[in-house]
């Protein structure tokens, strides 16, 4: 069994090898991801201080803010398509390279190769449907433990307004309003306090869910890399299959970097171009690991490929 120091010593010896270009690698990845969320940002951010700078009416501002708002809808919808036909392959590509990281001879020009390594023919159709699976069920499991703290807490929150004015009426015919008004303060503060537990409560509850989901799927991208021809499910049950008993150790990985995120914002992100490819390569010697004690084999002939596709299949859920 591994220990995260062991980790992370293995992760920074591979960095290490080629510290230079995985950092410019690593910031042309970013800086790519990141163009379409900064001109977002950018417009809300033209759309605020015109509307500061200057009165106008009510039907221009209305004009104003509906013309802006399609805009950001555009650029959303735009982004969210680039997710998943660009960017998604993009991040398989960065881990693809991440593993190649072996010797010093490594350069930019193969790490900038390897980012587009997926839109070759025969892999991009299997790494956008890997992928896009992947987030579908990532979105599907938010959506699901979200409404289990949400709507719980609208019936507690309208529960607790009936509470605090329940015989309001009743009491306000005598002349003690400062009773009433006491009465009412005393309940809203019981119930508040109740929302805030139940609120704490399942937000762990819901954090720990979604955890979970992350760590099963969190080797679908490694997969991917080297198995483009796995089907998307199969990819998943086993970056599952190969994650199980060991979530609680990824957890701790995680935690970890806790410091090494804490100096990246404190140099405003700069550091980001260390602690990313840092993360993702100790991701990947787990992975290495993981992979090596169970056995799986990676690049199979056709044949076999059928017959282990189908073999980690069995037994293994969605």
């Amino acid at each position: 069994m591994w220990t995260c120091s062991e980790i992370r010593q293995a992760a920074r010896s591979r960095i290490q090898l080629s510290l230079w270009p995985v950092v410019l690698v690593t910031f042309i990845y970013l800086a790519i991801v990141s163009l379409l969320p900064s001109i977002s940002y950018g417009l809300n951010t033209i759309m605020n201080v015109s509307v500061q700078r200057r009165f106008i009416g009510f039907g221009e501002l209305i004009a104003f803010s509906s013309l802006m708002t399609g805009v950001s809808s555009i650029i959303g919808f735009a982004q969210l398509i680039l997710a998943f036909l660009m960017f998604n392959p993009m991040f398989v590509g960065y881990n693809r390279y991440l593993g190649s990281v072996k010797q010093k001879s490594n350069d930019i020009g193969s790490g900038v190769r390897s980012l587009f390594w997926a839109f070759r023919e025969g892999r991009f159709s299997g790494v956008v449907s890997g992928t896009a699976w992947k987030q579908l069920w990532m979105m599907i499991w938010s959506l699901g433990v979200s409404m289990v703290v949400v709507v719980p807490t609208v019936i507690i929150f309208g529960v607790m307004i009936i509470s605090a004015f329940s015989g309001f009426g009743i009491q306000s015919n005598h002349n003690d309003l400062f009773d009433v008004g006491t009465d009412i303060f005393r309940r809203t503060i019981v119930w508040l306090v109740v929302i805030l537990i139940y609120v704490i409560v399942a937000g762990v509850a819901v954090g720990a869910v979604l955890l979970n989901r992350k760590y099963a799927y969190l080797f679908t991208e490694f997969i991917l890399a080297e198995r483009t021809d796995m089907p998307a499910k199969a990819a998943i049950d086993l970056s599952k299959q190969m994650t199980r008993g060991m979530k609680m150790d990824l957890f701790v990985l995680d935690l970890s970097f806790i410091g090494w995120y804490i100096l990246s914002a404190l140099t405003l992100f700069i550091l980001q171009l260390w602690v990313f490819p840092y993360q993702r390569a100790a991701y990947l010697e787990v992975y290495n690991r993981r992979k090596a004690e169970i056995g799986v084999i990676m690049n199979p002939s056709v044949q076999q490929a059928e017959e282990i596709g189908q073999t980690e299949m069995n037994g293994v859920q969605g």
